[in-house]
């Protein structure tokens, strides 16, 4: 995962936005963290790098990230790098491809499912808005 660039939304080829925090669990520790770039000639399309970490005292499994999306938007998710998080270890990342058939009329509005395995503890599953998105994608 590649740092997002200082360049504007919308601003010429590649350009990119800043990276967000989408979520965050204190008790565990797994944070979902989105860079965005936009591919040269095609504004409506918005590539998010999703990071996934765990910075808790021990491993979470069967990571998932579900995202949803209004019906005027398509979306596409890649699979995931891996569904363990170990404290500390590398991110597991995820692509995601974001089509806003309204783009400049219509921002970009997502939902999250996260769903994870702390150790030692119960299933933990929460559906999230993602309010903090980037003007212009």
């Amino acid at each position: 995962l590649r740092p997002a660039g200082a360049g504007a939304v919308g601003a010429g080829a590649g350009a990119a936005a800043p990276s967000i925090t989408a979520y965050a669990h204190a008790a565990s520790g797994v944070s979902v963290s989105f860079a965005f770039a936009k591919p040269p000639g095609q504004p409506a399309i918005t590539e998010v790098r999703a990071a996934y970490t765990c910075s808790g005292a021990a491993a979470v499994r069967d990571f998932s990230l579900q995202a949803a999306v209004p019906k005027y938007m398509q979306l596409r998710l890649e699979p995931a790098s891996s569904t363990t998080l170990s404290p500390g270890g590398p991110a597991a990342t995820q692509r995601l491809l974001v089509n806003n058939t309204q783009h400049g009329a219509k921002p970009l509005i997502m939902r999250l499912r996260v769903s994870f395995v702390p150790h030692g503890g119960p299933k933990v599953e929460e559906t999230v808005e993602v309010s903090n998105l980037p003007p212009g994608l």
